[in-house]
């Protein structure tokens, strides 16, 4: 056998385990008084491995599909077998490749072995494919994440795996989106979504929703009115009034800069000092943002504190006039009451320059005569001043 020494042998010889090829036997006689056939015979034989089988492809190929139709091709690494087939554990039948099936929803195997030209089966069993047919579709849903006026985030569940995705906004057509699916910069207005998913095997589920909403504009902050509406003010107290144009805002205030706090309106406060004072006031909407200006401001300025005349007043004359000059210690109005001897009845009207140097002059008086007068007048705030009267004799 394929050249090995000449050895004794029968009529009838076999060989087992020969390796997969091409092997050359060669056989000669011998007679009964030992004369050799010097040439012999020789015959070449190919053999073969055990036979195998191979899967090649499958449609639909996904491992679940939601086609109840399938095709499967195979084959063997030698030539001449024969396939049997089986599907769901049943009856192998003989089958040659691609093989077709129609089945229903659920889990399937396909199964498929070769035999050899010999009769002898692929030792290793053959080859076997599983896969599901899944028809019905997904059950979605989604709960909602707003923490923002213009910010809202879906998340989205279903009763099974999801292969994909997809949400529709508004008027729009449904397109695949993220999981949670958020949207920022959404117009002022009204707002719905719908949301769906396509479960492993392709099967799109109904929408679900409509989910509506609403954006509101921004936020804005409006001081109404200010009680007293005037600066400066002898008030030591203050009321201020203001609004937002969401009926939903919420308000945060703060007094001369001790920070912001809730307050609601009308926010007032008493026992003010003397002096500059200052009150911000800003809106927030219900999602807790706060008006992207900074709110609004009132300053006024509390002066409960008459002036005071510091300069005079005092009179320089003509035969026939007289002019009281003064100042006061801060920006004050100016009225002249005067009158011949000691009568004061006569007057020059209060101005409104509300001035710290003051000057007036009383024209047509009579020579050598002695005249009484008065100055007095208000600051800003309506504090009032007056001065003891005083005398003043026109020249000759």
């Amino acid at each position: 056998m394929d050249g090995a020494a000449f050895a004794s042998c029968g009529t009838s010889v076999s060989y087992t385990g020969l390796s997969s090829g091409t092997h050359t036997f060669t056989a000669r006689a011998t007679d009964t008084s030992g004369n050799l056939d010097l040439g012999g015979t020789s015959v070449s034989v190919g053999v073969v491995g055990p036979i195998s089988t191979s899967i090649t492809s499958t449609n639909p190929s996904a491992a679940i599909t939601n086609r109840n139709d399938f095709t499967v091709s195979f084959t063997a690494n030698q030539s001449g077998g024969t396939f049997r087939c089986s599907l769901d554990g049943g009856a192998e039948a003989a089958c040659t490749s691609p093989a077709a099936y129609a089945v229903g929803s659920g889990n399937h195997t396909f199964h498929v072995i070769a035999t050899d030209q010999f009769g002898l089966d692929d030792p290793n069993g053959g080859a076997s494919y599983s896969w599901a047919v899944d028809r019905t579709p997904p059950i979605s849903n989604f709960t909602v994440n707003r923490t923002a006026n213009n910010s809202i985030t879906f998340n989205i569940t279903a009763n099974e795996a999801v292969s994909e995705y997809q949400c529709a906004m508004d008027a729009g057509q449904y397109a695949p989106c993220a999981n949670p699916a958020t949207y920022t910069g959404l117009s002022v207005g009204t707002h719905n979504f719908f949301a769906r998913t396509v479960d492993l095997a392709g099967n799109t589920g109904n929408g679900v929703g409509p989910y509506t909403w609403t954006i509101d504009p921004p936020v804005t902050t409006t001081i109404s009115s200010t009680t007293p509406a005037t600066s400066p003010t002898t008030s030591t107290s203050q009321s201020v009034s203001f609004t937002s144009n969401l009926g939903t805002a919420s308000f945060q205030c703060n007094w001369d800069g001790a920070g912001f706090a809730a307050c609601t309106s009308p926010a007032s406060r008493t026992g003010l000092a003397d002096g500059n004072h200052t009150f911000q006031v800003r809106a927030v909407d219900q999602w807790g943002t706060v008006d992207a200006s900074g709110g609004k401001s009132y300053s006024w300025s509390v002066d409960t504190t008459a002036p005071v005349i510091t300069v005079g007043p005092a009179a320089t004359k003509t035969s026939t006039s007289i002019t009281i000059s003064y100042t006061t210690n801060e920006g004050a109005s100016m009225q002249i009451n005067w009158g011949i001897g000691a009568n004061t009845n006569n007057v020059v009207a209060e101005d409104s320059n509300f001035q710290t140097g003051h000057s007036k002059t009383i024209t047509g008086l009579l020579p050598n005569n002695t005249y009484s007068y008065i100055v007095s007048g208000h600051d800003k705030a309506g504090n009032p001043y007056v001065s003891a009267r005083r005398t003043v004799t026109t020249n000759p």
